[in-house]
């Protein structure tokens, strides 16, 4: 049950995503966050329905997924009816029922405690030590020409085979390494490059020359090393998808040939970045490389060195179309999206949601519902207001970035140009204006019926004005998504003294593929949740709702083109 999965609602849920997919499709409900501003329930006098109802569908994208637990909540002890909003946020947006693991997953197999007695397994460092000192950053970095192979490879064999952990000498399988069907050889982030004889032929160690001059031959290794396994298991006909990451400094498209029982996972900046070519670029020679799609790690929003209390990092134009502009490229998608208040991207979640399930999506159609739904007639003005924050983001803040070691780091503004160039008082102030005059243009709602998609009284006439009022206040006037400009007075002179000058830097061929559908190409075919209306006794029309069959293999469905050794059944 919702209320007892705590960790991203992992389980087959088919039956509720139908349940919520007709509530939006034929009841008008929205979910655009949980709580009572954000979850619409429409006044309706009677529920009409077609005859006859036979709709089948699944997500195009397989793996879809953003960092759903950060950020501060923003009403009560963030609990509805047992469930924690952030788990019920995954259910009504129908996000992934499993996580494919890739990110890091061999730092979660306890490889510290595991081999204490076998100090070789770890990466050597000039001064003789081992990397399996707990106090070290990113601690346990392994030495992949040592004895750690096979222990690696009999984990990956013992999870895929049905083994248990306890037989590996651990308490359980982490689901950040293993999950049904899948085992991740990405190893410990930041990746520190082993001195022993055999890995010193290929790069000294440490992070210097591993990650300039000697990248791509630190790239073959780390890839010939993941196609060994995986062949290796193929040959002893172990079953699953072993996942590896292209990622800083193993990003490189390798000399070996890469097996069919991996899926890739590509890390780039996402979306926001103003010139996304080299990010591009890099993704089609992969799908090149693997004659198939690949699923996407970006860093969209407060990542990394971007933190900003206070400020939205709205992007719901550039999160829906970076993802729609590359369908034929990807399988699926993460979005790193740390936050201080998770109510900043609500938002860019629900738009994500949308373009990740169906790639056809109208996404201004579905931004003009939301401002509409949720604020009537102050609607213009709320868009006004949210397009003005991602642009101010995407364009004056986060758009440019450098790739790092530790992901990609933004060349951001000081605090000085924030708040007196950026979010100017001036700025501040037109925010108020654009508040106060929806405010008093929802006030008119009363009067009128708002219409939704054509359907007369969708949210009422006076529930309706009552609840954009309502929304607008929260929104505007809440202090968790109203930008928060900071006390100045004394505080700015204090930084304007500290130094006016200081700038924050970080420390550190068009590819297609078919679809694979089930009516041939071109075709879509949905798959994941059922909704069947038939005629009951009496006239009555009776719903049922049910989970379709998973009409693709593992590797097919996933990776979302036919052949690689995979059958479409």
């Amino acid at each position: 049950a919702p209320s007892q999965n705590r960790w991203a609602q992992c389980y087959r849920r088919g039956t509720l995503s139908a349940v919520y997919d007709f509530l939006e499709r034929f009841a008008d409900a929205r979910f655009f966050f949980p709580g009572e501003m954000g979850t619409i329930i429409p006044a309706k006098g009677a529920l009409m329905l077609p005859p006859v109802i036979d709709i089948l569908e699944r997500p195009d994208f397989t793996d879809r997924r953003f960092l759903h637990y950060d950020g501060k909540w923003y009403e009560g002890d963030g609990s509805y009816g047992g469930v924690k909003g952030i788990n019920l946020n995954l259910l009504r947006l129908r996000m992934t029922e499993n996580i494919i693991p890739f990110g890091h997953g061999l730092a979660y197999m306890d490889y510290l405690r595991r081999f204490k007695d076998h100090p070789e397994y770890f990466a050597l460092m000039p001064d003789g030590r081992r990397h399996n000192d707990e106090g070290f950053v990113h601690t346990g970095h392994l030495c992949f020409n040592s004895g750690i192979r096979e222990e690696i490879y009999q984990d990956a064999k013992t999870y895929l085979t049905g083994g248990s952990a306890q037989s590996r000498g651990l308490g359980h399988w982490n689901f950040n390494a293993a999950r049904p069907g899948y085992f991740s050889l990405m190893t410990q982030d930041w990746l520190y490059w082993c001195g022993c004889e055999k890995c010193r032929r290929i790069s000294p160690p440490g992070r210097d020359e591993a990650y300039k001059e000697n990248r791509q031959a630190v790239s073959d290794f780390m890839w010939q090393f993941t196609a060994d396994l995986a062949n290796r298991l193929k040959k002893e006909g172990v079953p699953g998808i072993i996942t590896q990451m292209a990622y800083l400094p193993y990003d490189k498209i390798p000399k070996c040939d890469i097996p069919q029982n991996v899926a890739v996972q590509v890390a780039v900046t996402g979306p926001g970045k103003n010139d996304q070519k080299a990010d591009d670029e890099k993704i089609k020679a992969w799908v090149g490389k693997l004659k198939s799609k690949v699923s996407l790690w970006t860093y969209p929003g407060k990542c990394g060195n971007k933190a900003m209390p206070g400020i939205p990092a709205m992007m719901h134009h550039h999160m829906g179309k970076y993802f729609q502009d590359r369908r034929d490229w990807l399988f699926g998608a993460f979005i790193e999206s740390e936050t201080d208040h998770y109510i900043f991207n609500y938002l860019n979640y629900y738009i994500f949601a949308k373009a990740t399930w169906n790639t056809d999506t109208d996404l201004n159609a579905v931004l003009d519902d939301h401002y509409r739904v949720m604020f009537g007639k102050g609607a213009p003005m709320m868009q006004k207001f949210y397009d003005e924050l991602e642009t101010l983001w995407v364009d004056r803040i986060d758009g440019n970035t450098a790739d790092t070691a530790l992901g990609p780091v933004a060349t951001l503004p000081t605090d000085i140009e924030i708040w007196t160039k950026i979010y100017s008082p001036e700025k501040l102030r037109e925010f108020e204006r654009l508040f106060k005059n929806a405010e008093a243009a929802a006030g008119k709602d009363a009067a009128g019926n708002v219409d939704h998609n054509g359907d007369a009284a969708a949210l009422g006439t006076s529930e309706g004005s009552e609840h954009s009022l309502a929304a607008l206040r929260r929104i505007g006037g809440g202090v968790a998504v109203l930008v928060q400009r900071p006390a100045l007075g004394n505080g700015l002179a204090q930084l304007l003294r500290q130094d006016q000058l200081a700038q924050r830097h970080g420390a550190r061929g068009d590819v297609r593929h078919q679809r694979a559908g089930l009516g041939g190409a071109g075709e879509r075919q949905r798959v994941g949740a059922q909704i069947r209306l038939r005629r009951a006794e009496g006239g009555h029309i009776a719903l049922e709702v049910g989970a379709a069959k998973a009409h693709h293999s593992g590797l097919s469905r996933h990776l979302g083109v036919e052949g690689r050794g995979a059958e479409v059944v």
